[in-house]
C-alpha cells in the first residue's frame, strides 16, 4: 500500500496543504504494518524551503518506519497553484535537474536491499508545467540519472 508523505516536517506539510501531519501519517504507517500490509512511501524531493539534508532525513525517517518500496519524485510547478503564485513571485525556486539527480543517488546509497524503488521520476507533460523544464520530459531524467548513477558506481 502506497502512502504520498512528501516529507516529515510539519512546516513544509502545512505550507503545501497536505492536511496532515507527520504524526499522524507516522500512526498510519505503524497500524498498517501491523496488518502485515507491505508499505510504500512517497516522498518529494525539492519542496519549498527545505535543503538537501531535510530532503534526505526524510528518506531516512521512512526507512526507519519499515517501508518496502519507495517513490520519489522531484516537486514540479504546474500553473493555477499556490506554488506557481510561489514561483512566478520569484518566492519559490525550483530543484535543479543535477541536485535530484545527487539526491537519487545518495538515496539508493540509504536504501537498505529489501527496499524495492517503485519510482524515481515524474513530470507534468503538457503546457501546465511552468518549471522545472526538465520535468516535461523522462527520458531526459532518467538518462541523467542513469549517467549519475553509474558515475557513482551504483549498481541498479
Amino acid at each position: 500500500m502506497g502512502f504520498g508523505i512528501q516529507t516529515v516536517y510539519n512546516k513544509t506539510l502545512e505550507l503545501t496543504n497536505r492536511g496532515h501531519g507527520i504524526e499522524g501519517a507516522q500512526e498510519l504507517f505503524k497500524k498498517t504494518r501491523a496488518k502485515g500490509i507491505k508499505l510504500c512511501a512517497h516522498i518529494i524531493y525539492g519542496l519549498p524551503n527545505e535543503s538537501e539534508e531535510m530532503m534526505l532525513h526524510t528518506l531516512d525517517s521512512v526507512i526507519e518506519w519499515g517501508i518496502d518500496g519507495i517513490k520519489i519524485h522531484p516537486m514540479y510547478v504546474v500553473d493555477g497553484t499556490k506554488l506557481a503564485q510561489m514561483y512566478k513571485s520569484g518566492v519559490y525556486t525550483p530543484i535543479k535537474l543535477e541536485s535530484f539527480a545527487n539526491l537519487i543517488v545518495e538515496s539508493i546509497k540509504r536504501l537498505p536491499p529489501n527496499v524495492v524503488v517503485q519510482r524515481i521520476s515524474a513530470g507534468a507533460h503538457d503546457e501546465s508545467l511552468l518549471a522545472p523544464k526538465w520535468c516535461f520530459d523522462k527520458n531526459i531524467q532518467m538518462r541523467y540519472i542513469r549517467d549519475k548513477l553509474r558515475e557513482s558506481g551504483v549498481e541498479y
